[in-house]
C-alpha cells in the first residue's frame, strides 16, 4: 500500500486567491473549452476564487480564471501523475519514481474582456518549463507541452510536499501594469509520515536527558561505528521493528520516544 498521497496544491498569493475542489470531471475536458458553459465558476461566484480543480483517480484537471467580471481570460490544463518503487528511509523520508503527463495548455477570452494587456504565461513542472505563451490577456491559445512527459526520481521529507514534481503557473506582465505571479497550481505528492525520533535517555548531573531533544546518538560497532539513532514514529512499540528494542511480554518491541 502506498504511503505517499496524491493531492492538489494551490498557492493563495498571501490569502488573496483560493481554489475550489469540484470533485468531478469538468465539461470542458470532454466538450471543449470554446463553450463557456463548460467552464467552472462564472457569475455569482466569489471573484477571488481563482482556481477550480478536481482529482479523479490519478488525473487532475485545473482551471485558472473564469467567466466573471475582473477576468480577461481563462486557462485550462490537465495532468496525470503516477509513481512506483516507494522506499521509506530511517529519517521518515520516502523516495520513489514519478511520471507526470501534462495535456495541452489552453487559454480563452471571457465575456468581460476589456482590452489586451501584454502577458507571458509559463507552465512548469518543478523548475522545468514545459509550455509558454506570449501575447495578450484576452488571447485564445492552445500550446502543446514540451516535454509532455517528465519522469524523475524524488525524495519527499516527512510531512512535506514535493516541489520537484509540482505543477506551477507563472504570469509575467512585461509592461509592469500588474504584479507578476507565481502559483503552485496542480498535483504533487505529500508524505504524511511524522519525522523520525531518537529513543532512550542518559543521566547527566543528576538529570535524565532524552537523546531526541538533546542531540544524542546511538552508535553500534560493526566493522566501524554506525549510527543507529533514528526510528520511525509509525513503527514505535511494534514487534521486531527498528534498531533499538526492549523485551516485553516475551516480545522485542521498538523503543518509543521518551
Amino acid at each position: 500500500m502506498a504511503i505517499l498521497q496524491l493531492t492538489g496544491r494551490f498557492d493563495s498569493q498571501g490569502g488573496v486567491y483560493w481554489a475550489v475542489d469540484e470533485h468531478a470531471v469538468p465539461a470542458w475536458s470532454t466538450g471543449g473549452v470554446d463553450n463557456k458553459g463548460n467552464w467552472w465558476g462564472g457569475p455569482g461566484t466569489e471573484e477571488n476564487e481563482a482556481f477550480y480543480w478536481s482529482l479523479i483517480g490519478n488525473h487532475g484537471y485545473i482551471q485558472y480564471g473564469k467567466n466573471h467580471p475582473g477576468w480577461a481570460g481563462c486557462r485550462f490544463v490537465d495532468e496525470v501523475l503516477t509513481w512506483t518503487n516507494e522506499q521509506q528511509h530511517e529519517d521518515g523520508s520516502i523516495s520513489c519514481d514519478v511520471t507526470v503527463d501534462v495535456g495541452h495548455y489552453n487559454g480563452r477570452r471571457t465575456d468581460y474582456f476589456r482590452g489586451n494587456v501584454p502577458v507571458v504565461y509559463t507552465l512548469k513542472v518543478g523548475g522545468q518549463t514545459i509550455a509558454t505563451y506570449s501575447g495578450g490577456t484576452g488571447d485564445g491559445f492552445d500550446v502543446a507541452p514540451n516535454p509532455g512527459r517528465i519522469s524523475t526520481h524524488i525524495t519527499v521529507g516527512p510531512q512535506q510536499y514535493s516541489d520537484s514534481i509540482q505543477l506551477f503557473m507563472d504570469v509575467h506582465y512585461p509592461t509592469g501594469i500588474f504584479p507578476d505571479a507565481h502559483f503552485a497550481a496542480g498535483l504533487t505528492l505529500y508524505n504524511p509520515t511524522p519525522p523520525s525520533y531518537i529513543p532512550m535517555a542518559t543521566r547527566k548531573n543528576g538529570q535524565w536527558l532524552n537523546l531526541n531533544d538533546h542531540g544524542g546518538h546511538i552508535l553500534i560497532r560493526h566493522g566501524g561505528w554506525q549510527d543507529k539513532s533514528k526510528e520511525l514514529f509509525t513503527t514505535q512499540r511494534q514487534e521486531n521493528q527498528g534498531h533499538n528494542r526492549i523485551r516485553r511480554g516475551g516480545r522485542w518491541l521498538q523503543l518509543p520516544k521518551m
